[in-house]
Protein backbone atom coordinates (compact mmCIF):
# COMPACT_ATOMS: atom_id res chain seq x y z
CA UNK A 1 0.00 0.00 0.00
CA UNK A 2 1.55 3.06 -1.04
CA UNK A 3 1.41 6.37 1.43
CA UNK A 4 -1.12 8.22 -0.79
CA UNK A 5 -3.26 5.41 -0.94
CA UNK A 6 -3.01 4.88 3.19
CA UNK A 7 -3.39 8.77 3.58
CA UNK A 8 -6.04 8.47 1.24
CA UNK A 9 -8.03 5.21 3.29
CA UNK A 10 -7.28 6.96 6.89
CA UNK A 11 -8.37 10.39 5.97
CA UNK A 12 -12.27 8.67 4.06
CA UNK A 13 -12.65 6.52 7.07
CA UNK A 14 -12.22 8.96 9.47
CA UNK A 15 -14.21 11.59 7.66
CA UNK A 16 -17.22 9.12 7.66
CA UNK A 17 -16.81 8.62 11.08
CA UNK A 18 -16.80 12.33 11.82
CA UNK A 19 -20.72 12.89 8.93
CA UNK A 20 -22.39 9.48 10.58
CA UNK A 21 -21.07 9.95 14.14
CA UNK A 22 -20.07 6.07 14.16
CA UNK A 23 -18.99 4.79 17.43
CA UNK A 24 -17.35 1.75 16.22
CA UNK A 25 -14.72 0.93 13.59
CA UNK A 26 -13.50 -2.85 12.54
CA UNK A 27 -10.78 -3.15 10.71
CA UNK A 28 -11.28 -7.08 9.00
CA UNK A 29 -7.59 -8.71 8.45
CA UNK A 30 -9.37 -11.71 7.01
CA UNK A 31 -7.48 -12.74 4.06
CA UNK A 32 -4.52 -10.64 4.70
CA UNK A 33 -1.20 -12.89 5.19
CA UNK A 34 1.28 -10.36 5.35
CA UNK A 35 1.96 -7.06 7.19
CA UNK A 36 4.95 -5.03 7.28
CA UNK A 37 5.82 -1.82 9.20
CA UNK A 38 3.91 0.53 6.78
CA UNK A 39 0.89 -1.25 7.38
CA UNK A 40 1.16 -1.81 11.06
CA UNK A 41 1.39 1.68 11.12
CA UNK A 42 -1.51 3.14 9.39
CA UNK A 43 -3.63 0.27 10.80
CA UNK A 44 -2.21 1.94 14.16
CA UNK A 45 -2.55 5.56 13.31
CA UNK A 46 -6.71 4.53 11.96
CA UNK A 47 -7.40 3.12 15.33
CA UNK A 48 -5.66 6.04 17.57
CA UNK A 49 -7.16 9.04 15.14
CA UNK A 50 -10.96 7.08 15.53
CA UNK A 51 -10.56 6.66 19.31
CA UNK A 52 -9.96 10.31 19.38
CA UNK A 53 -13.39 11.06 17.69
CA UNK A 54 -15.10 8.39 19.79
CA UNK A 55 -15.02 5.08 17.84
CA UNK A 56 -13.94 2.15 19.31
CA UNK A 57 -11.89 0.16 17.48
CA UNK A 58 -11.64 -3.68 16.83
CA UNK A 59 -9.16 -5.39 14.78
CA UNK A 60 -10.54 -8.97 13.65
CA UNK A 61 -9.50 -11.84 11.26
CA UNK A 62 -6.00 -12.43 11.81
CA UNK A 63 -3.97 -14.85 11.65
CA UNK A 64 -1.52 -15.57 13.89
CA UNK A 65 1.55 -14.43 11.91
CA UNK A 66 -0.37 -11.26 11.31
CA UNK A 67 -1.04 -11.39 15.40
CA UNK A 68 2.68 -12.15 15.53
CA UNK A 69 3.90 -9.45 13.41
CA UNK A 70 1.53 -6.59 14.69
CA UNK A 71 2.70 -7.00 18.40
CA UNK A 72 6.11 -7.52 17.22
CA UNK A 73 5.93 -4.12 15.76
CA UNK A 74 4.07 -2.47 18.76
CA UNK A 75 0.46 -1.52 17.84
CA UNK A 76 -0.76 0.10 20.78
CA UNK A 77 -3.24 -2.31 22.03
CA UNK A 78 -4.77 0.36 24.39
CA UNK A 79 -6.22 2.11 21.55
CA UNK A 80 -7.64 -1.22 19.66
CA UNK A 81 -9.28 -4.42 21.27
CA UNK A 82 -8.99 -7.80 18.96
CA UNK A 83 -12.02 -9.99 17.75
CA UNK A 84 -11.11 -13.74 16.34
CA UNK A 85 -13.77 -13.31 13.77
CA UNK A 86 -16.06 -10.81 11.90
CA UNK A 87 -19.23 -11.74 14.05
CA UNK A 88 -16.95 -11.58 17.07
CA UNK A 89 -16.38 -7.98 16.68
CA UNK A 90 -19.91 -6.88 16.28
CA UNK A 91 -21.16 -8.33 18.87
CA UNK A 92 -18.18 -6.77 20.72
CA UNK A 93 -19.61 -3.44 19.63
CA UNK A 94 -23.10 -4.55 20.85
CA UNK A 95 -24.28 -5.22 17.24
CA UNK A 96 -26.90 -8.02 17.12
CA UNK A 97 -26.72 -11.43 15.18
CA UNK A 98 -25.87 -10.96 11.31
CA UNK A 99 -28.11 -14.11 10.16
CA UNK A 100 -31.15 -12.18 9.42
CA UNK A 101 -32.46 -13.04 12.87
CA UNK A 102 -32.54 -10.48 15.24
CA UNK A 103 -35.10 -9.41 16.69
CA UNK A 104 -37.79 -6.63 15.68
CA UNK A 105 -38.24 -3.72 16.34
CA UNK A 106 -37.47 0.03 15.43
CA UNK A 107 -38.57 1.70 11.72
CA UNK A 108 -36.76 -0.73 9.66
CA UNK A 109 -37.61 -3.64 11.94
CA UNK A 110 -34.15 -4.30 13.48
CA UNK A 111 -33.34 -2.91 16.67
CA UNK A 112 -31.39 0.22 17.06
CA UNK A 113 -27.54 -0.98 17.72
CA UNK A 114 -26.36 -0.26 21.10
CA UNK A 115 -23.39 1.74 21.59
CA UNK A 116 -20.08 -0.17 23.77
CA UNK A 117 -21.03 2.06 26.69
CA UNK A 118 -24.89 0.59 27.07
CA UNK A 119 -23.33 -2.93 26.83
CA UNK A 120 -21.09 -2.17 29.71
Amino acid sequence: MSDHIAERLVDQVLDTIRDTGAEGLIIDLTGIWMVDSHLCAVLSRLAASARLMGADSIICGMNAQVAITLQTMGIDMGVVRTALTLEAAFKSLGIGRLDGHAPKGGPNKRPRPRTPRETR
